[in-house]
């Protein structure tokens, strides 16, 4: 007779607690098998499993799900090989294969904490947190003290913005256990989207306590110190998180970008051509290296590496942007040129190249070509704000104020809120000599913004200048001067102020002050001039009136004045 071995006597034995006759389920057959149908042989699904187990450590997954099928051929009612052919199912893939076998586990043995985490588990993935936070709160129910049903019930709960919630489960973890890595860092996450920072700074240190080189809650705290400003704080915490990995590129980039934080160019530079020098291919480390360089006024540099990128690719239209703009700088306007007309239109920066060609443009007194290059960007973005100020501006330059108005008043219709927008209208009224529009549109200007200096100074000089709302005009430039002191300009406004009220003896402390602050203005220097006149101290007036002239020589009306003073002074 030949021998039996004695591990298919003891298999049995080992594998009847497998089979729970009570729940009827009827079995989907994946093939033909020689055993009738519903023959319970522990054994002989012992056998199959083995064999899916050898089959996985080979990879062969689904070879591994074959053989289980056959498992449960002959163990159909087995919780154990429904729960694991579920989570080979979740190995491939197909989760709702996997839910299935995992929802015939549980169904077999409501009380198997494996099962119910494993179908937990699949709920998660599949995003139905309800059905999910029911399988871990059963869970917990049959093993009170299970610290994995808690995290991921918190988890959930976090997912679907119930932080508060969250935050009890995971407080209840950390009572079962105190030094759980993951219980500590997700509640400091949680306090972290609760903006409460302090609080989540206490629970990534405890996290980085328990595991000093976890990663996550390294780059979490570094963000915290971020937000709140602790820029030193997070750079060390990246600064340790290299030393103990070598070269990680996104942790240099983090750097990098908190050393220009910092404007500390240097070190930021520093950071990126590490990565440069470990991946050659690194486009963002060398875009970062040449913006540096642009920064910096290295415009060789800069230029060098921004012509570098596009020999490889040519399409990259934000860098040909970028190497216009440092030929721009080197004021080789020809080259930015060129390059800006390399860019086409439907590239994202076509609308911001043709408005750094027209500033450009601007600079160099061709307001007609500028204002060509902008009536383009306006054509595509009809209602882009900064391209019809900028307009406006271009208009104002050529002493085209209709146009110039007009401009303006689409920055209003657009933008009505924007009381920049009125100060600039109001400005533009001013050189049509449309007082009282000017008058309405800064009125509008302070209504929308009370502090806006320049609104609050323009319009008390006017008033001064007409010599009418002289107390009101002292009330604003008094307002503009102690939002901006110091300001040579609203001081020479005050002055004037002053000068029309006839308190000259303040107006002359003014004015004074307001030429040592800006000694080279003409119009400044031109009031102090009239001040001394109207006092009568007609040699500090010339004096004063010459400097204006040399300052201003195109200036007619300046040497009326001075022709005027010398015949009453009989030089």
């Amino acid at each position: 007779m030949k021998r039996i071995p004695k591990l298919l006597i003891i298999m049995p034995l080992l594998l009847s607690a497998c089979a729970t006759p009570t729940v009827k389920m009827s079995l989907v057959k994946t093939e033909v098998l020689t055993e009738p149908e519903g023959k319970i042989s522990p054994a002989k699904a012992y056998l199959h499993f083995t064999q899916a187990e050898l089959m996985l450590l080979e990879g062969n997954i689904d070879g591994a799900i074959d053989e289980h099928k056959k498992a449960l051929f002959y163990d159909p009612k087995s919780s154990f090989l429904h729960r694991s052919l579920a989570g080979l199912y979740a190995r491939k893939g197909t989760i709702e294969d996997a839910i299935r076998e995992a929802s015939v586990a549980v169904s077999l043995d409501p009380y198997s904490l494996n099962a119910r985490m494993l179908l937990g588990g699949l709920y998660s993935v599949t995003k139905n947190s309800i059905k999910a936070l029911e399988e871990y709160k059963t869970a917990i129910s049959i093993d009170p003290e299970k610290p994995d049903a808690y995290f991921y019930m918190g988890t959930i709960y976090a997912d679907i913005g119930e932080l508060d919630k969250s935050l009890e489960i995971m407080n209840k973890l950390l009572k079962i256990d105190p030094n759980s890595l993951l219980g500590n860092y997700y509640i400091g996450r949680i306090y972290a989207n609760k903006k409460l920072f302090s609080e989540a700074e206490v629970y990534f240190k405890k996290a980085l306590e328990i595991k000093p080189h976890f990663d996550s809650a390294i780059v979490d705290l570094a963000l915290v110190y971020e937000i709140e400003g602790k820029i030193d704080k997070a750079i060390d915490l990246y600064k340790e998180m290299l030393a103990f990995q070598g070269h990680n590129p996104k942790i240099r980039g983090k750097l990098g970008e908190l050393y220009i934080r910092q404007q500390k160019l240097g070190e930021a530079l520093g950071e990126y051509k590490e990565i440069e020098k470990f991946e050659a291919g690194n486009l963002d480390a060398r875009l970062k290296i040449g913006l540096i360089y642009l920064e910096q006024d290295k415009l060789n540099e800069a230029i060098a590496e921004f012509q570098l990128i596009l020999s490889a690719n040519p399409e990259l239209h934000r860098i040909r942007y970028y190497l216009a703009m440092a030929y721009g700088e080197k004021e080789d306007m020809e080259k930015a040129i060129e390059e800006l007309k390399k860019i086409p239109e439907g590239a994202d920066v076509y609308t911001d190249s043709m408005m750094y060609l027209a500033s450009s443009l601007a600079q160099k007194k061709k307001f007609d070509e500028a204002i060509g290059y902008i009536k383009e960007v306006l054509r595509i973005e009809p209602e882009l704000v900064a391209a019809w100020s900028m307009l406006g501006t271009l208009y104002q330059e050529k002493k085209d104020y209709k146009n110039s108005v007009d401009a303006f008043r689409e920055t209003v219709r657009l933008e009505p809120q924007n009381a920049g927008n009125y100060f600039s209208l109001g400005a533009a009224y001013d050189k049509l000599e449309r007082f009282d529009d000017m008058v309405s549109a800064m009125k509008k200007a302070i209504e929308l913004h009370p502090n806006h200096v320049g609104a609050l100074n323009y319009l008390g000089y006017s008033y001064a200048d007409r010599g009418i709302e002289l107390d009101e005009a002292e009330v604003l430039i008094r307002k503009a001067l102690e939002l901006k002191p110091g300001d040579g300009y609203i001081t020479d406004s005050l002055s004037w102020v002053l000068f029309k009220k006839g308190s000259m003896k303040e107006a002359l402390e003014a004015i004074k002050e307001a030429v040592r602050i800006v000694p080279d203005d003409a119009v400044i220097i031109e009031h102090a001039g009239d001040l001394y006149s109207a006092m009568n101290e007609k040699t500090a007036a010339l004096e004063f009136y010459q400097k204006a002239i040399d300052l201003d020589p195109n200036n007619v009306k300046l040497m009326e004045k001075v022709e005027k003073l010398i015949k009453e002074m009989g030089k």
